[in-house]
């Protein structure tokens, strides 16, 4: 509230400014009010700075803060009426009793202001009758450190709110013209962003330098939800996604192979299925994605069987292979020469001080190492090698050591030609037999191990335990030759593919996942493969299937994840470019605290990084407050961190932006609001403090930025340029503004929400919910308080046909208007009253059928944009047409003029050309002229003379008429001056007296982005020589005849900087695009064209978007351009089997329908079609019944669906789909059943048609006598 009546304080300040000499009989009045105007203005920003965010003033501030701006109000209206009768009284001719009438009216002044100047004195001195001052600040604690500075305050969440906080990113770090990075912090599909990092992940331990560490196959584990199938399928899915990326791939899906009442075995049965799935994949390319749905699941049992079978083939061949090893023989032999040192006295082999276990292996040792002094009968050749032997052994101290050489022993005494084992694994063996049967708290021996100790024994009884210790060193010993085996049949296979291997384990089959890690770490050619294990485990649990060791990938946090990365890089990005000017320490752990507390609720975290990419100065302090204010995430208390982190969004903006923001609840929710309309209110309605125009303008459209920034408002319409044309608000953040609106009194005007986006908030009107817009004109002559209104908004009330007084009244009765919008409405002309708005400063005619000459007699000298024009781009003759009104006669007296759009120049003379060029603040000029001698004249002197201004122009010549004489001679150019800072040109015409585009654009201009041509016969070298090598274009379009050859070559190194490519008309007939030649074009639209030859489409790296309209043909010009992300149709009239060329685009993800895209009334998406589709956008009035078979479309996750009448809806099959909007009158109970149905929690809206404005409302208050009280009413403001 401290906002609005600062605000209603600055204008009444202005207000005094221009009217001192006025009324210059009160002027110490006057001056009194003015000098407490100014002092309180002063509290109420101090008060307002110290308020304590996230709560409200108390009640006596609030009331005294409401009396402050109805006192300005009520002083401005003072002057207001005074200034308004004057010129009404002069306009009218009433010359001779003028001087006495002005006397009566000042005198009514002074009184008026004597009570005033009585009210301000009153209001001062209640302040400190009750008490109202500034908070104090706090003394101790955390708030004394927070609020050392005297600018930042905490509120009660302990957010900071800064009033100088930055509004947007500063233009030196995006230059204009460019397209801001805001989807930088578009969270990508999930799919996606799982992809890159298992990407990143393979390429990181592949190809970043632990390729021949010896790591064996490197494996990563991605955990999804306990008993969510769809979530375990869709996981495989992305990782199946990436087999391109491998010459094989094979699912092991141990559930599906593996019999539930049998034990596995492991990590024998894993390997076997592994080898299974190998030896499958060398006869049948297995896996389509849906594998484990489909054909593993389906048939459970007959695939079991399957695998049994196969399975025991490969144990027969194994085992058979692991006999011939002869192991039991290689023991007895052992176990013969352990017999033998038993009998030999005074060995010599040192015993003392060591373990059991060690005991027994140096004991083994001797044995393995006496095979050399044996004969071929087994006869002890040299007894005395028996005792050098033991004195070696003796000579070991080291625990680990010994272990290492009796395994290297045991790999040479049981290692053959057919199998060998490997090193690791015979130390496994000596562990499992020698120590963990010894002691089950010791698993790996250290040097100089102090338990296990026990007194030295005879060498009959370790012989004795030995011998019997080598039966299970023998069963030990084949189950590793078995491992050995297995792992050598896969590393045979993989030696010549490299392989994707994914296994699936969601029923928790894998335990002990270290014996089987340890299995595949004996594969020596692994390294270029990979698995990834899809389980459905802890966290921690899954840790163990990560080698090397790396964090697991959660896939219910995926987009925690990516929020977090988001947040790192912009926060990186950042201080790497300015540095830590605040000098405190960085601490990114915060980041992800936040994020996880804000997770699963979307909205938080990405509101949260929109917060710190449009401010990234944040202290760890301030964070970690946040942090401590959210709430854990439970699914009741998500709307509670919602509205703090909107408030945590919210407290950091500028005073004044959050007035913009607040003003924004007059619109009904999910409305698209442009820009332009946005802009010009927020002036009008006095929300910018800036009392000179052209800087309010750069405010209100930074002001807009910052709150797309901010993803306050959403980006609805974006330019080729990259600028947001239009907005709107979500359903969230409107709940939140709306609440804050009507506590702050800006939605405290008493109207239907479907009527108060018409009226000014500070209008103070009162209408019945089953009042109209036509209501209120009807009423306009009766009332005059009207007479205060600044801004009146009727875009598209139909209801001014039948009734023309309508817009006369309006002209006669709200004499202050600053702001008419007759945008859309049936006005068709202007009425000569319309001079009367002598404070006008906008006028909207756009898409009207004003007479061309309504305008001709406009003088409104405070008039800074005149908006006109109705463009037609109906298809008949491939041409686009734009209605213009007449330049007024006396435009030189309107020297504010800002943007004159769509105006023409009268055919006899060119004068009013001479009178533009007069209005050196004008902006924007879009003007029609014929293609006459002094017609063009008189347009280059124009422009030449505003060439210091001009930032847009557009110019449409009318060919000269038939039989006219006039001079075919060049214009003289020599001394014109090309604009300086003109960012977008638009040519529609030739003319044979002056070339257009090279006098406008001089070769390098280096603030053109956007070139609009048309009807300007252009060859290719006229063109690229111009366009081609200017550094900021953003956008060419070609439109009917802009271009008059049939092919168009985009050569090597021009158009560096295009991102927006659009061709209407059907002379051309082929485009190539050469290597190396706009490389960062984006986007291609093609409307009506004849075009049926597009080359070199596949060599665009950043082409995302194809916009097509007219021929359905076109679709087959774009079969190679594979890195497609979005599709827009219309008018293309396509039949169901035409959906092929896109069903199949592997990176297809938005797909747009429009009016008569579609043919036939069904559509229908057929198995694996559109694989990667995630948005689809359907507005086709043809269109009746949508349905997806099983398999398509598996990532759609959200259907837009506007119609005119709906018969089915198949959503059935989307295990995916998350949001559905359909926008329509009626939807049948069968789709609601199917909706409802679903077996994901769908978020469902209807948006049924709203009534227009000019429809009487149905709803009528309650309580409200209609025959009683009058159509509408003030409220009191005393």
């Amino acid at each position: 509230m401290a906002d609005l009546a600062a605000g209603a304080v600055g204008t009444l300040l202005g207000a005094i400014r221009e009217e001192t000499k006025l009324l210059g009989g009160v002027r110490g009045d006057l001056q009194f009010i003015k000098d407490e105007m100014e002092s309180m203005k002063s509290f109420l920003h101090h008060l307002n700075k110290k308020k304590r965010r996230g709560r409200e003033h108390d009640e006596p501030v609030r009331a005294w803060m409401n009396q402050v701006r109805e006192l300005a109000n009520d002083c401005s209206d003072c002057i207001d009426l005074y200034r308004t009768r004057d010129g009404l009284w002069r306009r009218h001719g009433w010359w001779i009793p003028s001087f006495v009438l002005e006397m009566v009216a000042q005198h009514r002044a002074a009184n008026r202001l004597q009570e005033l100047k009585a009210r301000a004195r009153d209001v001062g001195e209640r302040r400190a009758r009750y008490g109202v001052e500034v908070p104090n600040k706090k003394k101790n604690g955390v708030g004394s450190l927070l609020l050392d500075d005297g600018d930042d305050e905490e509120d009660e969440y302990g957010y900071f709110h800064r009033d100088d906080a930055p509004a947007v990113i500063t233009e030196e770090e995006e230059p204009r013209g460019r397209r801001r990075p805001r989807e930088f912090l578009e969270a990508r599909p999930l799919e996606d962003y799982l992809s890159e990092k298992l990407v990143e992940w393979w390429t990181e331990k592949i190809n970043g330098g632990d390729k021949n560490n010896g790591i064996g196959m490197p494996s990563i584990a991605i955990v999804a939800p306990p008993k969510d199938t769809e979530a375990v399928t869709t996981a495989f899915d992305v990782v199946a996604s990436l087999a391109t990326r491998f010459e094989a791939m094979v699912c092991v899906n141990i559930p599906a192979m593996h019999p539930s009442h049998r034990r596995l075995q492991q990590p024998l049965d894993i390997l076997l299925y592994m080898l299974l799935k190998l030896q499958e994949f060398q006869y049948v390319r297995v896996y389509s994605s849906s594998e484990v749905s489909n054909k593993e699941q389906e048939q459970d049992s007959i695939r079991q069987g399957y695998y049994i079978k196969k399975k025991q083939e490969l144990v027969d061949e194994m085992t058979k292979t692991v006999i011939e090893m002869k192991v039991n023989t290689g023991v007895a032999k052992i176990k013969s020469r352990i017999k033998d040192i038993e009998s030999m006295e005074e060995l010599g082999l040192d015993m003392e001080g060591q373990s059991h276990s060690t005991q027994l292996l140096r004991l083994l040792l001797v044995a393995l190492r006496l095979s050399p002094i044996y004969d071929w009968w087994g006869r002890i050749l040299n007894r005395g090698e028996i005792r050098d032997k033991a004195r070696s052994v003796s000579s070991i101290s080291d625990d680990k050591e010994i272990i290492d050489k009796v395994a290297r022993e045991l790999g040479d005494e049981f290692g053959g030609y057919a199998l060998c084992l490997h090193h690791t694994q015979c130390e496994r063996i000596l562990r499992e037999v020698f120590f963990l049967s010894a002691s089950s708290n010791t698993s790996r021996p250290s040097g100089g191990e102090e338990g296990n100790k026990i007194p030295d024994l005879d060498m009959a009884t370790l012989g004795a335990q030995l011998t019997e210790k080598m039966d299970e060193m023998a069963t030990k010993i084949e189950e590793q030759l078995e491992i050995k085996w297995t792992v050598d049949m896969i590393e045979e296979f993989l030696r010549t593919k490299r392989t994707l291997i994914i296994l699936l384990d969601d029923q928790n089959y894998v335990c002990r996942w270290e014996e089987t890690r340890d299995a595949l770490s004996l594969l020596r050619c692994a390294t270029d493969s990979a698995m990834m294990v899809i389980t459905t485990k802890s966290i921690q649990e899954a840790k163990d299937f990560c080698h090397p060791p790396h964090k697991p990938i959660v896939y219910s946090l995926v987009d925690l994840y990516q929020y977090h990365d988001i947040v790192l890089k912009l926060i990186t990005r950042h201080r790497q470019q300015h540095g830590n000017d605040e000098g405190d320490k960085y601490n990114p752990r915060i980041f992800h605290d936040i994020l996880e507390k804000c997770h699963p609720h979307e909205f938080c975290m990405k509101m949260f990084a929109h917060a710190l990419y449009a401010n990234p100065n944040r202290r760890n302090e301030e964070l970690r407050m946040l942090h401590g204010a959210l709430v854990s995430s439970q699914k009741t208390l998500l709307d509670r961190n919602a509205e703090k982190m909107f408030m945590f969004s919210y407290n950091d903006l500028p005073k004044e932006y959050k007035s913009c923001l607040l003003y924004l609840a007059i619109f009904p929710q999910g409305q698209s609001i442009r820009r332009s309309t946005l802009v010009g209110r927020w002036i009008t309605e006095g929300l910018l403090d800036y009392q000179d125009w052209a800087n309010a303008v750069c405010q209100a459209e930074r002001c807009f930025d910052g709150l797309i920034d901010r993803w306050l408002v959403l980006p609805v319409d974006i330019g080729a340029a990259g600028r947001v044309k239009s907005c709107m608000v979500s359903s969230q953040v409107h709940k939140f503004i709306t609440k804050i609106a009507k506590e702050e009194h800006i939605m405290e005007t008493h109207l239907p929400h479907h009527l108060a986006r018409h009226f000014s908030i500070f209008s103070d009107l009162r209408l019945r919910g089953s009042n109209s817009i036509e209501d209120f004109l009807q009423q306009l002559s009766r009332s005059s308080r009207l007479l205060l209104f600044k801004m009146l908004d009727l875009e598209d009330c139909q209801c001014f046909k039948k009734n023309r007084r309508y817009l006369k009244d309006i002209c006669n009765n709200i004499l202050l208007l600053k702001y008419l919008s007759l945008r859309g409405t049936n006005v068709t002309r202007l009425p000569k009253e319309i001079n009367n708005l002598h404070d006008l400063e906008i006028l909207d005619i756009r898409e009207t059928r004003v007479q061309v000459n309504a305008t001709s007699n406009i003088l409104l000298r405070q008039l800074k944009r005149l908006l006109a024009g109705c463009v037609d781009t109906s298809p008949r003759n491939y041409e686009t047409h734009t209605t213009s009104v007449r330049i007024p006669y006396r435009i030189d007296k309107m020297t504010n003029m800002e943007v004159l759009s769509n105006v023409r120049v009268s055919k006899a003379v060119g004068q009013e050309l001479k009178n533009i060029a007069k209005l050196h603040q004008l902006r924007r000029l879009c003007i029609v002229i014929n293609d006459k001698e002094d017609h063009l004249k008189c347009l280059v002197q124009a422009i030449s003379e505003l060439h210091e201004c001009l930032r847009s122009l557009s110019i449409t010549l009318h060919p000269e008429d038939e039989g006219a004489t006039s001079s075919k001679e060049p214009i003289d150019t020599r001394y014109f001056q090309s604009p300086m800072l003109l960012e977008s040109l638009g040519i529609n015409g030739v003319t044979k007296r002056v070339q257009l585009l090279p006098l406008l654009v001089p070769k390098g201009s280096k603030e053109l982005a956007k070139v609009t041509l048309g009807c300007t016969s252009l060859d290719q070298d006229s063109l690229s020589i111009i366009t081609a090598e200017l550094p900021k274009l953003l956008s060419v379009r070609l439109r009917h005849k802009g271009y008059t050859q049939d092919r168009f070559t985009f050569r090597k190194n021009e158009f560096q900087t295009l991102n927006y490519f659009l061709v209407e008309g059907q002379n051309m007939t082929e485009i190539t695009f050469e290597e190396g030649a706009a490389p960062e074009l984006e986007k291609i639209g093609l409307s009506f064209t004849n075009i049926s030859n597009l080359f070199g489409v596949e060599r665009l790296p950043k082409l995302k978007e194809v916009e097509l309209n007219g021929n359905k043909f076109l679709l087959s010009l774009f079969d190679s351009a594979h890195q497609i992300v979005k599709v827009t149709l219309r008018g293309t009239l396509l039949k169901e089997g035409d959906l092929h060329i896109l069903a199949k685009k592997t990176n297809l993800r938005c797909l747009v329908l429009l009016d008569k895209c579609f043919k036939e009334s069904r559509l229908n998406f057929k198995k694996d079609d559109f694989t990667k589709l995630n948005l689809l956008i359907i507005n086709c009035s043809i269109i009746s019944s949508i349905d997806f078979s099983p398999g398509s479309a598996p990532w759609l996750r959200k259907i837009v669906w506007s119609f005119a009448k709906i018969d089915s809806l198949g959503i059935k099959n989307l295990r995916s789909l998350k949001e559905l909007e359909l926008n329509g009158e009626f939807i049948p109970n069968g789709v609601k059943d199917t909706i409802r149905d679903h077996k994901t929690m769908i978020d469902f809206k209807h948006n049924k048609p709203q009534n227009q404005d000019h429809e009487r409302g149905h709803e009528t208050e309650k309580g409200e006598d209609i025959e009683r009280f009058p159509l509408f009413c003030w409220k009191s403001r005393g």
